[in-house]
Protein backbone atom coordinates (compact mmCIF):
# COMPACT_ATOMS: atom_id res chain seq x y z
CA UNK A 1 0.00 0.00 0.00
CA UNK A 2 2.63 2.56 0.83
CA UNK A 3 4.80 1.46 -2.38
CA UNK A 4 1.53 2.40 -4.10
CA UNK A 5 0.94 5.44 -1.93
CA UNK A 6 4.34 6.89 -3.31
CA UNK A 7 4.05 5.96 -6.87
CA UNK A 8 0.71 8.32 -7.14
CA UNK A 9 2.42 10.96 -5.19
CA UNK A 10 5.39 10.64 -7.86
CA UNK A 11 2.84 10.52 -10.56
CA UNK A 12 0.63 13.36 -9.52
CA UNK A 13 4.05 16.24 -9.14
CA UNK A 14 5.70 14.72 -12.36
CA UNK A 15 2.03 15.20 -14.27
CA UNK A 16 1.54 18.82 -12.32
CA UNK A 17 5.51 19.97 -13.45
CA UNK A 18 4.22 19.01 -16.91
CA UNK A 19 1.97 20.89 -16.78
CA UNK A 20 3.87 23.63 -15.50
CA UNK A 21 6.28 22.89 -18.40
CA UNK A 22 3.63 23.25 -20.92
CA UNK A 23 2.48 26.36 -19.59
CA UNK A 24 5.77 28.18 -19.24
CA UNK A 25 6.61 27.30 -22.99
CA UNK A 26 3.39 28.69 -24.50
CA UNK A 27 4.46 31.94 -22.46
CA UNK A 28 7.27 32.00 -24.04
CA UNK A 29 6.44 31.00 -27.97
CA UNK A 30 4.19 33.72 -27.42
CA UNK A 31 6.50 36.74 -26.13
CA UNK A 32 8.79 35.56 -28.85
CA UNK A 33 6.39 36.08 -31.10
CA UNK A 34 5.09 39.52 -30.09
CA UNK A 35 8.90 40.50 -29.77
CA UNK A 36 8.90 39.14 -33.80
CA UNK A 37 6.22 41.42 -34.70
CA UNK A 38 7.32 44.63 -32.45
CA UNK A 39 10.82 44.09 -34.13
CA UNK A 40 10.15 44.33 -37.07
CA UNK A 41 10.79 47.60 -39.12
CA UNK A 42 7.83 49.92 -38.48
CA UNK A 43 7.37 52.29 -41.98
CA UNK A 44 8.27 50.18 -44.47
CA UNK A 45 8.01 51.73 -48.09
CA UNK A 46 6.36 49.99 -51.42
CA UNK A 47 3.65 50.18 -53.47
CA UNK A 48 -0.23 49.58 -52.21
CA UNK A 49 -3.78 50.20 -53.29
CA UNK A 50 -4.79 51.86 -50.68
CA UNK A 51 -3.36 54.06 -47.52
CA UNK A 52 -4.21 52.65 -44.31
CA UNK A 53 -4.40 54.69 -40.82
CA UNK A 54 -2.60 53.06 -38.50
CA UNK A 55 0.02 52.41 -35.73
CA UNK A 56 3.84 50.93 -35.48
CA UNK A 57 5.93 50.32 -32.70
CA UNK A 58 9.24 52.21 -32.90
CA UNK A 59 11.84 50.28 -30.43
CA UNK A 60 14.17 53.02 -30.18
CA UNK A 61 10.99 55.56 -28.63
CA UNK A 62 9.54 52.62 -26.84
CA UNK A 63 5.91 53.76 -28.30
CA UNK A 64 3.12 53.38 -30.89
CA UNK A 65 3.20 56.28 -33.76
CA UNK A 66 0.62 57.21 -36.07
CA UNK A 67 1.12 57.01 -39.50
CA UNK A 68 -0.41 55.87 -42.62
CA UNK A 69 1.06 53.65 -45.32
CA UNK A 70 0.96 50.18 -46.24
CA UNK A 71 -0.08 46.92 -44.40
CA UNK A 72 3.22 45.18 -45.81
CA UNK A 73 4.31 43.51 -42.71
CA UNK A 74 3.32 42.55 -39.40
CA UNK A 75 4.43 46.26 -37.14
CA UNK A 76 1.03 47.74 -37.78
CA UNK A 77 -2.25 47.89 -35.54
CA UNK A 78 -5.41 49.65 -36.30
CA UNK A 79 -5.31 50.97 -32.46
CA UNK A 80 -2.89 52.31 -30.76
CA UNK A 81 -3.95 50.22 -27.49
CA UNK A 82 -3.34 47.18 -29.33
CA UNK A 83 0.44 48.31 -30.41
CA UNK A 84 1.05 49.07 -26.58
CA UNK A 85 -0.36 45.84 -25.32
CA UNK A 86 1.59 43.85 -27.64
CA UNK A 87 4.84 45.99 -28.34
CA UNK A 88 5.19 48.69 -24.97
CA UNK A 89 7.21 47.88 -22.56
Amino acid sequence: FYLSFLTLIQNIHTSRMKVYILIWTILALTADINGLVCNLEPFVQGSCLELTDLYSYVEYKNDCVYWQGCLLNGNHFSKKEECEDMCKQ
